[in-house]
């Protein structure tokens, strides 16, 4: 089979698969027990972290791990609008949403919330519909059905220009790894990037919130990440995420591992 579909999902890579494979057989402890074990796993959650951090820019403080895009982005805007929703109500995004954005922000409007959808190859209507009553912009950065590069790195401008209190969230998913993506160039206060885009695992990606901004959980029953994302941390995708986050740093890596890939077949064929 000749696969074709990667903007969709990634195959998890070598590193990534052998990664999980380690952390299941040998740190397989509940990350928040307090015993040496659970102590021991935690340090997967941690270097995942770290290494999402430095590959945006941004400090192991500001990044929360949890499960997936979808999830995330939905934990980005309720917080941006429960946080500032005394200051405005106006909501602005961009018209080719990925729906875990588009339908959330639609959901809002029922909480009295304006959503103002915005041309996304037209900066001029971002500067047109941010103002003074505006509370959340988000926008992704490269769209995941066109490829698309979206004005998102103009938008903290121009929430400036116009004096507005806006908080802004980028759903990064189908650009980290592809292009640069650096949270202090894009001026964001939100930032989504997700594990199965870039050859690690499925249902685990991060979180960016800029220092010193909000979050309000959207579930409830643990205190994981500040109890802002309850819930078991899953270990083993954390230590794949953390392998795939570093192939993208050190691509000789990845070339290590595609030739390593390429001999285990050549020497299967030969078996």
């Amino acid at each position: 089979m000749i696969y074709f579909d990667n903007s969709a999902t990634t195959k998890p890579s070598s590193a990534c698969v052998l990664a999980m494979s380690d952390a299941m057989s040998q740190n397989f402890a509940n990350a928040s027990s307090l015993h040496s074990a659970g102590v021991l796993a935690h340090k997967h959650i941690d270097l995942a972290k770290k290494s999402v951090a430095d590959a945006i820019g941004a400090t192991s403080a500001e990044i929360l791990l949890g499960p997936g895009g979808t999830f995330l982005n939905n934990l980005a805007i309720k917080s941006a609008v429960m946080a500032l929703r005394r200051r405005g109500n106006k909501i602005v995004v961009s018209s080719i949403e990925h729906p875990s954005v588009s339908e959330t922000v639609e959901s809002l409007k029922s909480e009295g919330f304006e959503v103002v959808y915005c041309d996304p190859r037209d900066l001029d209507s971002f500067k047109t519909a941010i103002d003074k009553n505006t509370i959340l912009v988000t926008c992704m950065l490269v769209n995941n059905e066109t490829g698309l590069v979206l004005p998102a790195a103009f938008l903290k401008s121009v929430i400036t220009a116009a004096d507005s209190p806006a908080l802004l969230h980028i759903d990064a998913v189908q650009a980290f790894g592809k292009i640069p993506v650096n949270v202090k160039k894009l001026g964001c206060d939100f930032l989504t990037v997700s594990a199965h885009k870039i050859n690690g695992p499925k249902g685990i990606g991060a979180l960016y919130v800029k220092r010193g901004v909000r979050t309000f959980p959207v579930i409830h029953g643990g205190e994981q990440e500040g109890s802002v994302i309850p819930g078991t941390y899953n270990t083993p995708a954390a230590a794949g995420f953390k392998a795939a986050v570093d192939e993208l740093k050190y691509p000789v890596t990845t070339l290590k591992n595609f030739i390593l890939t390429l001999l285990h077949a050549w020497v299967s064929l030969i078996l």
